[in-house]
């Protein structure tokens, strides 16, 4: 008993890492770009792109509010200088005003007694005090000026690079939302066909001989899966039952949508398990081959992939 359960122990924990390493999902964007219809990345790639160029838009605005925030406390920065100054050249104005009143008076008055004299020449000391403090505070502001003037020549806001910046951020956050609304497929890597075994076809994706006339080539959409009859078909990736139905040439047929373009199609079918709006599993039962429709030569699959409504190879990604 104690070997069955270390047994199936270890079978749950290959299933898990099994299922870790390989059955990981993966987006339509995988598929894709192996078939060169979509130049975005993963989604971690394209968020990562998107952070940078968020991060470069954010600097350049920085930037710019920078060299204006710099702009401004020049223009304050000049403003209070030359406030200051008017100011100042008035207070110093008035005090030679008043040191020449002095002046006038003592020159009137140098017969008046010498207290008063003494008076005016106090007075007069005074103000020529003041004076020369007022005139060193403006050579002193002056000076301070020219240590720490901000600079006039600022370069001016460059709005072509913020432009430009801007579009690339726009375009690079189309390219995140497109990765991030992409359908979730499943397994692509490690595809398996539609079969569930080792494949053999039996007739290629391309230009081939019409094997019902024998008389002209014809481009054939699919390929065909060498099948016995009521062999297992699966759904190749998670999607939506678009149409199960029957053609007089094709026979019974499913086509799952998948999202984004991608659709796949199984036809000649004996019968299908699925009704049209059912959404469907990666790999789930969806039907049985058989040798249904007028242009069946034989039981198989007729095994279709379709981006965009253009036929692709499928062994492309069966084969990788």
């Amino acid at each position: 008993m104690r070997k069955k359960s270390i047994i199936k122990s270890m079978i749950v924990i290959i299933q898990i890492v099994y299922c870790t390493t390989i059955c990981h999902a993966q987006d339509a964007s995988v598929l894709l770009r192996i078939y060169g219809f979509d130049t975005t990345e993963s989604i971690e790639i394209e968020e990562q792109r998107l952070i940078k160029a968020q991060k470069e838009y954010s600097d350049v605005l920085i930037d710019m509010n920078s060299i204006k925030m710099l702009s401004v406390a020049s223009d304050l920065y000049q403003q209070q200088y030359k406030d200051f100054v008017n100011q100042v050249d008035q207070e110093i104005e008035q005090l030679r005003l008043e040191l020449a009143n002095i002046q006038e008076l003592m020159e009137l008055n140098r017969e008046k007694d010498v207290d008063y004299l003494l008076e005016l020449d106090v007075k007069y000391r005074s103000i020529f005090t003041q004076l020369e403090k007022k005139l060193n505070d403006r050579e002193l502001w002056k000076e301070h000026m020219t240590q720490n003037q901000v600079e006039n020549d600022i370069q001016p806001v460059d709005e072509v690079q913020l432009s430009l910046v801007e579009k690339k951020l726009i375009e690079q956050r189309g390219r995140y939302e497109m990765a991030a609304s992409y359908a979730e497929l499943g397994d692509i890597d490690h595809l398996k066909h539609p079969l569930n075994n080792t494949y053999t076809i039996s007739s290629p994706f391309g230009w081939r001989l019409d094997p019902i006339t024998k008389e002209a080539n014809e481009h054939h959409n699919a390929v065909d899966l060498v099948a016995t009859m009521n062999t297992e078909v699966l759904s190749s990736f998670h999607g939506t039952v678009e149409k199960a139905a029957f053609d007089e040439g094709l026979g019974y047929y499913v086509i799952i949508n998948h999202g984004q373009g991608i659709k796949t199609l199984y036809g000649h079918l004996n019968s299908y398990v699925v009704e049209e709006g059912q959404v469907v599993q990666q790999y789930e039962v969806i039907a049985f081959s058989g040798n249904s429709g007028l242009l069946s030569t034989g039981p198989h699959l007729h095994f279709g992939l379709y981006i965009n409504g253009l036929p692709v190879d499928p062994t492309i990604l069966l084969n990788k």
